[in-house]
This record gives C-alpha cells, sequence and structure tokens, in this order.
C-alpha cells in the first residue's frame, strides 16, 4: 500500500466532493473515506510491463459500459516496470480512482487522464488490477 500524500493523483483527489480526507495525529499520514458509503480509501502503486501498459491504455479509453462486459483480462505486475497504475480503492470495492503513467526522462509521467468509477463499474474496474 501506498502513502495517499504520496501519489500524483492525489491533488486531484483530494478537490473531488465524494472524498474526505483526514489529517492524522500532529499532521502525520491521513485517513481517506468515500463519502457515499463511508468506506476507508486505500492507496496503491502498481508496475506493469511495457506490453501490459499498452494494453491497460487501450481498455481506459474504453467507454465503461464496453469494460464491464467485454474484458476479462488481469494483469500482473512487473518489480520494475515501464508504466506505473496510481489507484485508490475503497474497501468495500464501490470506489475507484487510478491513473496510468509512463517512465520519460527519468520520471513518470501521465499517460491517461484520472479516470474515477462508482458503483458496480468501479468493482469492475477494480477485478482487473
Amino acid at each position: 500500500m501506498a502513502n495517499f500524500n504520496s501519489l500524483h493523483i492525489a491533488e486531484s483527489l483530494s478537490a473531488d466532493n465524494r472524498i474526505t480526507i483526514k489529517k492524522g495525529f500532529l499532521g502525520f499520514g491521513s485517513k481517506v473515506v468515500y463519502n457515499p458509503t463511508s468506506s476507508k480509501v486505500q492507496s496503491y502503486i502498481k508496475e506493469y510491463s511495457p506490453a501490459d501498459g499498452e494494453r491497460i491504455t487501450k481498455i481506459l479509453t474504453r467507454p465503461v459500459a464496453e469494460i464491464n462486459t467485454a474484458t476479462t483480462e488481469r494483469f500482473t505486475e512487473s518489480s520494475i516496470g515501464q508504466y506505473m497504475l496510481e489507484m485508490c480503492l475503497s474497501e468495500d470495492h464501490k470506489f475507484v480512482a487510478l491513473q496510468l503513467q509512463r517512465f520519460s526522462d527519468f520520471s513518470f509521467k501521465p499517460v491517461s487522464e484520472l479516470k474515477v468509477y462508482e458503483g458496480d463499474n468501479a468493482t469492475a474496474i477494480a477485478a482487473l488490477f
């Protein structure tokens, strides 16, 4: 699990009214909650190979309904990957926010925009990773 504050997507998500961020004791750490279900949100950073990264990029550009019906793929993490997925997932799997980034010029740069899914769509997307 990753620290929410260290994610590139943290700034964008902190402005989202579906999310509440509570600072920890003395400002250390934070607790992120998905408001509609009051479920705690966990943060993840996953790395993928170039082949998987390209497949993930194609999937994230599809409409949600197409992802739910046509995708049965699962992606396996790579120990040192060229693609990095930052993901925030609620414990009840009813909220997922993710952004894919690619390593280029000695840093990770976004390949996709921040994608946010809720309800059954979030459950289906989360099952891929």
